[in-house]
């Protein structure tokens, strides 16, 4: 693992320590914790515990600003920094936390990319999905999951970065649920589509294909989807009893012999 100095970044009269690792910039978390007012302890198991901070986070000795001798230092790297800051929710600080940590959500990763010359995850053109068409018609048998979401909602207005890190910080939150949803539908359907055998074999296509045949909509409603299905089996099932009774009555009415005295055109 291939080091360079630490780098000192000033940021809102706090001082964060940044390594570039193998040509990443890792950031030191702890200083922005004791920058913002979190608790340090908490902070480190929420990262231990999250499916993918945990997969990157790196500890490596350094001498942080301030200290007198080096010491183990967990590190993020940059574009993973507002993963961990999106999820800690400003309503569960204290109230004379929640603009420090909402200012710290909304520019520190833009300051220390300016500084490394980094780009936002948002200025990668070629990453960037494709315009989501709200009236495109969904593939059969399958939940329109964005044209939900997004069908006749107001076009985005011009919002301050303060209303926006509030907006991205619930959306993390929101994706982790999300998240968490996803993978306990994946691994039910997968135990009811697939053999024992199957789910035994590291290599199995049947598996792989389940998984891949996911879909996010499908994940997310699948409860819905299953009541959606057994209403419009109901409502068939009662158009045609319906049916079937008018068509009886009309029979019924047709062989009644009409009573003496009667208009005709009763």
């Amino acid at each position: 693992m291939a080091h360079v100095a630490l780098t000192l970044v000033k940021f809102h009269g706090a001082t964060l320590s940044v390594i570039l690792i193998n040509g990443v910039p890792h950031v030191a978390i702890k200083p922005i914790c004791e920058a913002i007012g979190l608790d340090w302890a908490s902070q480190l198991q929420r990262i231990k515990r999250h499916p993918v901070l945990s997969t990157c986070v790196v500890i490596t000795t350094m001498q942080m600003s301030g200290d007198d001798q080096a010491r183990d230092a967990v590190m993020l790297p940059l574009d993973k920094l507002n993963g961990w800051l999106f999820g800690v929710s400003v309503r569960r600080v204290k109230p004379e936390l929640r603009e420090r940590l909402t200012r710290y959500q909304a520019e520190c990763f833009d300051a220390l990319a300016r500084h490394f010359g980094a780009a936002a995850p948002h200025q990668d053109i070629a990453a960037a999905p494709p315009p989501v068409n709200i009236h495109a018609r969904p593939a059969p048998d399958s939940i329109d999951v964005r044209g939900l979401l997004l069908s006749g909602q107001s076009d985005p207005v011009h919002l301050t970065s303060t209303q926006q890190a509030l907006i991205d910080a619930r959306a993390w939150t929101l994706a982790r649920e999300a998240y968490e949803l996803s993978r306990q539908h994946m691994a039910r359907r997968v135990a009811y589509r697939s053999t024992t055998a199957q789910r035994n074999d590291p290599a199995s296509p049947t598996v792989a294909d389940i998984v891949a045949s996911t879909t996010l909509g499908n994940a997310l409603a699948h409860e819905w989807h299953g009541q959606i299905r057994q209403l419009e089996s109901t409502a068939r099932m009662l158009a045609r009893l319906s049916a079937d009774t008018f068509a009886d009555l009309q029979k019924v009415v047709r062989q009644t012999t009409k009573p003496d005295g009667l208009d005709s055109d009763i």
